[in-house]
């Protein structure tokens, strides 16, 4: 038999005058985290029943060690004597030096009187003689170590191996399985949300940085899906809509219809670029995701993302950096924060969101998929992350494809971009570039999305 098959650690055979004492030895096992085996508690369903003696008989060769209580007053019944040569017949001579019989005194017998117990059986020549029952423990924690130590590291190489298969196969389809959604409805376009905002700048709701429409870092990363669906889904159309800039919504009231946002996702495939402080798309549909009102900084999340960035942003998915603080991106798991990714030192972080289309009419099912940058740079990698076929970016997505088969959908990843700055540009415009490198773009953590 393999380690594993092994049910118990040890059998305990006595004479039935001593079941009383062997019970706490047996406690004691137990309690220790073995797992022994104690007729009267292990069979006790069958006790009085047929069956009983072939169930004994079929839980030795299951035991690593015999453990045999010799007593001062009892001697070996023909039943133990039974159950030793039943244990002695299931493992060769060489195999018997994993697999022992442990001759367990009882702590009246003097040590002429087990060995006259021990010569006088046969069967028993040869067995280990521990101190008492904490030294028997002892042998069998060390063989049960062992076994799972064995078993550990034959787990590490199916999995290895599963591992190996699992690459092998992911080289061949790379992107396939993650897009197949997208594409599944032949002849139905796929539509690319982006955003825009108002050339004047808005410190109450939206932060400096005004802009006319959608910027250099969501047109590259619409630019990489499209070019990516011209080449593997010449039959699914990219439609990328027209840029939306950021609704004004009454900080008081948060009143606000969001129904012109939502009709234009009803029964499509969809992506998002852009993340809540600047897009209502991502907003509402976070939000709707997740059972939480749009727009409510106060609200609770069950599972989740908040992107913490200084100055106010009115959005659910975010929170003000007090004076001092880094910006980065907060992982809600479990009601609570679990994890905070750091936008500094030439890092950035994005939140990449699979689900299905909430605003799908019943009997339809389309996805959508969110990339929400904490800035530009980290909406670019999520893009590059899903279309490039480089080594660089296929061995971080291999890890997202696998997060993405263990726990389906709708899922939160949180990507990682490292970058360069060129050099030249005085600060003129955003001199950040991704470069082609090993781990520049990494997947950190991924979750599965609950509504609250």
């Amino acid at each position: 038999m393999e380690e594993e098959d092994y049910l118990y650690d040890i059998f305990f055979s006595y004479n039935k005058n001593d079941e009383d004492k062997v019970r706490k030895i047996y406690e004691e096992f137990r309690n220790a985290g073995l797992r022994p085996f104690f007729a009267p508690v292990d069979l006790r369903e069958l006790v009085g029943r047929d069956g009983w003696e072939e169930a004994i008989l079929e839980a030795i060769p299951h035991s690593s060690h015999l453990g045999v209580y010799c007593s001062k007053d009892a001697i070996l019944s023909k039943w133990v004597e039974r159950e030793i040569a039943e244990f002695r017949k299931n493992f060769t001579q060489r195999a018997q030096e994993d697999h022992r019989i442990l001759a367990i005194a009882d702590p009246d017998l003097p040590p002429a009187e087990l060995d006259k117990v021990l010569s006088d059986h046969r069967l028993l020549s040869g067995v280990l003689r521990p101190r008492n029952s904490q030294d028997a423990m002892h042998i069998v924690t060390v063989t049960r170590i062992r076994q799972l130590s064995t078993a550990l590291q034959t787990a590490e190489a199916k999995l290895d191996q599963t591992k190996d298969l699992a690459r092998q196969s992911f080289d061949l389809y790379t992107h396939t399985r993650f897009w197949k959604p997208f594409s599944a409805i032949s002849g139905q376009d796929l539509h690319i949300f982006t955003c825009g905002r108002d050339t004047a700048e808005d410190t109450v709701q939206r932060g400096a940085g005004g802009r006319t429409s959608i910027d250099k870092w969501d047109y590259q990363a619409a630019v990489d899906i499209t070019h990516y669906f011209a080449r593997h889904h010449r039959d699914i159309g990219v439609v990328i809509e027209q840029p939306v800039s950021k609704a004004r919504i009454h900080e008081k009231t948060r009143h606000f219809d969001t129904s012109k946002f939502t009709r234009e996702l009803i029964d499509r495939n969809c992506i998002i670029i852009g993340s809540p402080d600047v897009s209502d798309f991502a907003e509402i549909t976070l939000a709707s995701l997740l059972g939480v009102p749009p727009y409510d900084p106060s609200a609770q999340l069950t599972t989740g993302f908040r992107i913490r960035k200084a100055g106010r942003h009115f959005s659910t998915f975010y929170e003000e950096a007090s004076e001092g603080e880094p910006d980065g991106v907060t992982l809600i798991r479990e009601d609570k924060p679990e994890e905070f990714f750091t936008c500094e030192n030439n890092q950035d972080h994005g939140v990449m969101i699979l689900a299905d289309n909430p605003f799908s009419r019943p009997g339809r099912k389309h996805k959508i998929l969110i990339l929400a940058g904490h800035s530009g740079v980290a909406t670019r990698a999520m893009s590059l992350l899903l279309t490039h076929e480089e080594r660089w970016c296929l061995d971080a997505f291999f890890v997202l494809d696998q997060e993405i088969a263990l726990m389906g959908s709708p899922l939160a990843a949180v990507i990682e971009v490292s970058y360069k700055r060129t050099p030249g540009h005085d600060g003129i415009g955003d001199e950040r570039i991704i470069s082609p490198e090993l781990n520049s773009i990494r997947v950190r953590d991924a979750i599965v999305l609950k509504a609250g």
